[in-house]
């Protein structure tokens, strides 16, 4: 258990990670969801145009969008949730990069997005939006103040669905206590798939990730997810370029070449 006072009198507790990944395991009768069977729509073709066989990723599998720095990864985790809003799913959209209100004016500017929000400014039903502001939290209660926001709310009594996390790039620059604590993520995509919700986390990689002169190293990533997307910038003729590869894909079949990626495509 852990316990904090900052926010006022009284003393607030809560599980540890690892006690809340066993309390998920203990409510599923140790017996996690099996992913859908279906191809799901994750908000632009482009995601699935490298997929065969109609395969791709399906409900209750995890995805990480990898992008480098200058691509709009942000505006694509706000597809990713309007599509499953359209489909009826209850979403949520958390960022450690824009608050409500710079993610309430993307979606009202964006033509693709404009059934998230409306007429008055705030977020339509069902689309929840969450900040997370810099705090010297623990994991344990960063995991519960996450998971809590997935649950039945008085103003929408259906659970989260469907999340994205935009972005879980150096979190310890934000959370000072979850610096070097590796075993989060992992333990937080776990409990997603046992309460049934399809996650989308966004990462950032160093630019010219996919030259042979790069360090970067997907091998966590390829560890840890479902299926990996890798999202990066290439010059041409001055001017930079999009493309997308797909570098892992459970059970799916998959083209392993990169394609040019047009964000606006519909």
């Amino acid at each position: 258990l852990g316990a904090r006072n900052e926010r006022g009198p009284g003393v607030h507790i809560y599980p540890s990670v690892a006690a809340q990944l066993s309390i998920a395991r203990d409510a599923a009768t140790t017996e996690a969801p099996r992913r859908g069977s279906e191809v799901i729509d994750l908000g632009h073709p482009d995601l699935l145009a490298s997929f065969l066989d109609d395969t791709g990723p399906t409900e209750r599998s995890s995805t990480v969008l990898l992008a480098e720095p200058g691509t709009r990864h942000t505006y694509l985790a706000l597809r990713f949730l309007a599509a499953g809003h359209r489909n009826g799913d209850t979403t949520l959209m958390v960022s450690t990069k824009e608050d409500q209100d710079a993610l309430r004016r993307i979606c009202s500017r964006q033509p693709l997005l404009r059934d998230t929000s409306m007429q008055d400014g705030d977020f339509a039903p069902g689309f929840r939006v969450l900040y997370l502001h810099p705090e010297f939290i623990s994991a344990g209660k960063f995991t519960w103040d996450f998971l809590q926001q997935t649950l039945p709310s008085d103003g929408d009594d259906r659970p989260v669905t469907r999340v994205a996390f935009d972005s879980i790039y150096r979190l310890g620059d934000r959370f000072p206590l979850l610096e070097h604590q590796h075993f989060m993520i992992p333990a937080l995509i776990d409990i997603l798939r046992y309460r049934s919700v399809t996650p989308l986390f966004v990462d950032l990689v160093p630019p010219g990730s996919a030259t042979r002169r790069s360090a970067f190293n997907p091998a966590p990533y390829l560890t840890t997810f479902d299926n990996v997307f890798h999202l990066y910038l290439e010059d041409d003729e001055g001017t930079p370029r999009p493309y997308l590869r797909v570098l892992k894909s459970t059970a799916n079949e998959f083209t392993r070449n990169s394609i040019p990626f047009d964000y606006e495509r519909s």
